[in-house]
Parts: structure tokens; sequence; C-alpha cells
């Protein structure tokens, strides 16, 4: 006797929404999209440094497993990892904050450096040189120059008023790294048992453990080009005469980690030392044109190279988000905007119903 065919349940077709339903539907998206913005916002001194530590044990987590695999138990292994990155942090830090607490106190000053310089260099400008005589006599000015005033708080003082809050971001993040690192697995095994409410299990742990890794992969390889770029920075500057090249090296391998305005930020910097310290235009020029070429090499040739086309990011999309995590939690959200959408994009290659977000940030179709 043959079995009888097994029937298949009727698909369950949803009813549309009446018209009514469905704009009180979108309301209340837009409101509790406004409600996730300001918890965000109310949040970020909570928030980023718990995420900061997330992607940092993220691009570290490898390391410990090294470790692990050469008999040190996880737990020292994090130890040993988070104590090396202090340690290291502290000593470059520590080394560097002496030139840059130098040329900071000495700020108001180049301003009007500055200012001389450059009036001098176009001096033979017959226009520039009326509009300036123009100027002066329209301030009141003699042509003799101008007077800078300068404000009695010192920059350093300036830095030091937050420093009781960025020191407790710290700790909340070396803390955590060193407990995220520690519990390996841990976490992503309790996170799938946790939210797969479904009974495929294992599809939801490797779908986690590729996400991890392509977000792995990718802070460590941008933290690779960027110390890179640095050090292609420094030597640049050694060769062409700055002074204190390191510091221009460190400055610009830790800005790149903020795309776009990072490196406008360097570039402005390295302008503005030049023309500081030379007092040929092209001389004071060569310092920021050098470092325009080798950021465009690094943007447009190393990166899209290294990281392949899964990884790349629309570069509109980059902006936006730039702008926007920058307006929640300030540095702390300029640093985590990529890393925040790598994130998304990586859960959305591995999801079908995630296809359309996976396509519409990527860079190409």
């Amino acid at each position: 006797m043959s079995a009888a065919p097994a029937t298949r349940p009727d698909p369950v077709v949803t009813p549309p929404l009446p018209p009514g339903q469905s704009g009180d539907l979108v309301a209340l998206r837009g409101i509790l999209i406004l409600l996730t913005g300001y918890t965000l916002y109310a949040t970020a001194d909570i928030v980023a440094p718990i995420l900061i530590a997330v992607f940092l044990a993220l691009m570290l987590a490898p390391v410990v497993e090294r470790l692990r695999r050469l008999g040190i138990p996880e737990g020292l292994g994090a130890a040993v990892v988070v104590v090396g990155l202090v340690a290291g942090l502290t000593w470059a830090a520590y080394g560097l904050s002496g030139p840059a607490s130098e040329w900071l106190s000495k700020a108001p000053q180049n301003v009007a450096e500055i200012e001389d310089k450059v009036r001098a260099m176009l001096r033979p400008m017959a226009g520039v040189e009326k509009a300036t005589r123009q100027v002066d006599r329209l301030t009141g000015g003699d042509g003799s120059g101008y007077k800078v005033t300068i404000r009695d708080q010192t920059w350093g003082e300036w830095l030091v008023a937050g420093t009781a809050g960025i020191a407790a971001r710290l700790v909340i993040t070396v803390i955590l790294l060193y407990f995220l690192l520690a519990a390996g697995d841990l976490f992503m095994r309790r996170l799938v048992q946790a939210i797969s409410t479904s009974g495929d299990k294992r599809r939801a742990v490797e779908i986690v453990r590729a996400v991890r890794r392509d977000v792995s992969t990718y802070l460590a390889t941008l933290a690779t080009i960027n110390a890179a770029l640095g050090l292609a920075t420094g030597l640049s500057m050694w060769a062409l005469d700055m002074p204190n090249p390191v510091l221009w090296g460190a400055l610009a391998a830790v800005l790149n980690f903020i795309p776009y305005a990072g490196p406008l930020v360097t570039l402005m910097v390295l302008a503005i030392v030049g023309l500081m310290t030379f007092d040929d235009l092209g001389r004071a020029l060569a310092a920021p044109g050098t470092f325009f070429v080798l950021t465009n090499i690094e943007a447009y040739v190393v990166t899209p190279f290294a990281l392949g086309g899964r990884l790349t990011l629309n570069p509109a999309l980059v902006f936006v988000a730039l702008v926007v995590w920058s307006w929640l939690w300030g540095v702390s959200g300029a640093i985590l905007a990529v890393p925040l959408l790598v994130t998304v994009k990586a859960v959305a290659d591995h999801l079908d119903s995630w296809r359309g977000i996976s396509i519409f940030l990527g860079r190409r179709d």
C-alpha cells in the first residue's frame, strides 16, 4: 500500500491594514526612531566605551586565541594582551605629550606668526598689499601689524578640563575589554541561546562567527593600513626636515580612523606647521602636499586592494554615518561610525532577508 502524499499547509496570508492603522504604524515607527536616537545621545558616556571595547575585543581576539594554542589560559592571555596594549599606548602618549604640549602652548603666537609669514610671501602681489592697507585703515590700524590677545586659559588647562570624564571612559573600556577577551566564545554562545527562537541554532552560530570574523578582519586590516600610513607620513616629514616627524606620523595614523575629517585635520595641521617652519612657500606646502598624495594612495589603492569588494562601503553612506554618529557621540561616534556600518553590512551579507540592505550599503552593485 502506498503512503498518502504529504499535504503542505496553506500559506498564511496577512490581510492589509486599514488606511488609518497603516498611518498609525508609520507614526509609531517614527516615534521609536526618535526615542532610539535620544537614548543613544543621552547614554553616550556609557554606550560608546562599551562599543569601543567590543570592537577592540573583536580585533584582539585572534591574539588571545593564538596564546591559548600555545598553552596560555584565556584569562592570562587576555591580561597579557590588555596590559601590553595599555602599556604601549601609555608609552606612546608619554613620548609624544612633550612635543604636542609645546605646539599647543604656542598656538596663539603661532597664529600671528603664520599671518605675518603669509603676508610677507604674498607681498609682491600688489592687489593683496592694497587690500591689506585698506583693512588696516578700516580697523584703525597703523599698518604695523595686528595685536594678538591671549586668553587667560591656556590650551593645557582646556585639555585638562575633561580629563576626569575621559579617564572614566578609558577605565570602562579597559575592564570590559579584558572580560570580553577572557570569556572567549562564551558571550557569543549565550547571545545565540538568548535571541535564537528557531530550532536552527547551529545556523545562528555560523552567522555570528562569520560576522565576527569579517568585522575582526576589517578592523585588523584597517589598523595595519593606518599604521603603515603613519609610518610613511613620519618618514616623509623627516625627509622634508619637518620638526617632530614622529608626532605627525602618529597623528596621521590615529586620525585616519575617522574618515574624511581625520585626514583633513592632519592636512591642515601639516600646512600650519609647514608655514611656521619654512619661509619659502614651496617648502612650506611640501609637507601637506606629500601627505595629500599618501592619503589618496591609501584611500583609492591600498584600502580597496586590501579589503576587496565585500566589505567596502558606499562613500556617501560613510559620510552620512560619520555626520550622524559624530553629532550623537562626538569624537567617539566619529571613530565608531565605520565599524558600526561594517558590522551592519557583515550581518546583512549572511542573512538572506537582509540582502537588500547589503546591496544598499555596498560600494558596487
